[in-house]
């Protein structure tokens, strides 16, 4: 057993995302400031556990982490939480080789609430996010040769909420399937 965060002093909460691949994992869980909750995660390498590390400096408080390692043990973690306007979607990478957390981004910036996000990598290390935005879901397409995000694209441009994405990736093809809760005006449908 190993514990990350100390659960009887009620600062943990149970928001969390883990990763497993080719004998490494990751962690991510939001902790308590006293005020606001931080996003922290903590690396397996060799049997070995680092961390535990502060992945975002952002004044307000995170949620939803989603957690993935790719084919060459770089970990990138997805969240929510607000740029002060409403609540975005952010990353953060894990290099392997350099072994720290780089700088948080933006993967969105269209000023409406923003949820849900999930994260994946296929074989050669490149990588889907989705995530939900109004009446949307969307998609951003991560390329490890060149470790940049492409444009974001709508996958589904109804009105209604989006609930529940979820995301799924082929590891040899690098082909993709995401299924999320909608509503068509009537009943919620996936």
């Amino acid at each position: 057993e190993i514990r990350f965060c100390d659960w009887s002093s009620d600062v943990c909460s149970s928001d969390l995302s883990v990763a497993m691949r080719a004998g490494y994992a990751a962690v991510a869980w939001l902790q308590s400031n006293g005020t606001a909750s931080d996003l922290y995660a903590s690396v397996l390498d060799t049997g070995v556990w680092y961390g535990p590390d502060l992945v975002e400096n952002n004044v307000n408080p995170a949620a939803q982490p989603s957690i993935a390692i790719d084919a060459d043990i770089n970990m990138s973690l997805l969240w929510q939480q607000s740029d002060g306007t409403a609540s975005s979607v952010y990353a953060n990478r894990y290099s392997a080789g350099v072994w720290v957390w780089g700088t948080p981004t933006s993967l969105e910036g269209l000023g409406t609430a923003a949820s849900d996000p999930q994260l994946v990598f296929d074989a050669n290390g490149d990588g889907l996010a989705v995530w939900g935005q109004g009446g949307d879901i969307y998609a951003r397409r991560y390329t490890r040769s060149t470790n940049t995000w492409a444009a974001a694209v709508t996958l589904d441009a109804r009105t209604e909420s989006i609930y529940a994405p979820s995301l799924s990736i082929d590891l040899t093809t690098g082909d993709a399937i995401a299924a999320w809760v909608q509503s068509d005006g009537t009943a919620n449908s996936v």
